[in-house]
């Protein structure tokens, strides 16, 4: 129940930010351990601890999600039908059950996402591509930190945010994809085929399965809303928070064509050497 308090939310949120730099600081103390120098490949040291971290988070948040979308009757009716359907489309808005997962789950990203900005030395910020991409993870973090909790906490389209939750099942693949690149096995087929499964789920998921929801966006007219939500003006917050979900889905339509970029030139190059070595 503290939860749905702002005060409760924050301490929860704050808290497990703390889990996670301690899970952070001990990857790298065991790696210091067992003999590892301040560079590992190509990557620091203090990077691959925080990479195993966010190993961690992703697979346990994204296979949680998923688990609690398949049993949402309001979020399975929107898939089901496109996001064309009024009633669950008006009850994502805000159902009259309030969605359990969301309230458990929501924090624990918060928390790994002000973990992630604190560790930001170790994600290697440089110019170039890199760099754009490092500069749009941080709006992302920062996007979430100030628009879930006004969400979650009063009700207002949690469980929007728990199928953004469900996206992070295509990171897991991206995740395993820098380990094996940055270990120096860019060329092997462990990396092609992880490279080909992120791809693939960050299209289907990401992409695809997205479009109902934002399709389901447009078919709940928020200054329809007539639930009881206790905030003195309900249509503005809603209306506010509608807005602030496109936000993610632009970012994924960006990281979706740099996705599939990377994905076809790797694919590409692959062929073009195996081409060689058939020719040789």
């Amino acid at each position: 129940p503290g939860i749905q308090t702002p005060s409760g939310f924050f301490v929860a949120s704050i808290s497990w930010s703390v889990v996670f730099l301690l899970l952070w600081a001990t990857g790298v103390t065991v790696l210091k351990a067992v003999g590892y120098g301040p560079t590992i490949g190509s990557a620091k040291r203090g990077t691959w601890a925080l990479k195993v971290v966010m190993l961690c988070h992703h697979t346990f948040i994204s296979s949680a999600a998923v688990l609690a979308i398949l049993e949402d009757p309001a979020l399975m009716a929107t898939l089901r039908c496109g996001g064309f359907c009024l009633e669950p489309a008006q009850r994502l808005l805000r159902d009259t059950v309030r969605s359990a997962s969301a309230e458990a789950l929501v924090p624990v990203t918060l928390g790994f996402m002000i973990a992630d900005l604190a560790l930001m030395s170790q994600w290697s910020l440089c110019g170039g591509k890199k760099g754009v991409g490092d500069f749009l993870m941080f709006l992302h973090h920062i996007g979430a930190l100030i628009g879930w909790p006004p969400a979650v906490v009063p009700d207002l389209c949690t469980r929007y945010i728990l199928v953004l939750l469900a996206f992070e099942i295509s990171s897991v693949f991206l995740t395993i994809n820098w380990f094996l690149s940055t270990a120096g096995l860019k060329s092997s087929r462990a990396y092609i085929v992880t490279g080909l499964i992120f791809t693939a789920s960050f299209v289907l998921v990401r992409l695809l399965a997205a479009v109902p929801l934002v399709v389901a966006l447009f078919t709940a007219n928020p200054l329809g809303f007539t639930g009881e939500t206790g905030l003195p003006h309900p249509h503005i917050f809603l209306i506010l928070a509608n807005i602030g979900l496109l936000f993610p889905h632009g970012l994924n339509f960006i990281w979706g064509y740099k996705v599939i970029q990377g994905c076809a030139a790797v694919v590409f190059a692959s062929k073009a050497s195996e081409a060689k070595k058939n020719s040789d």
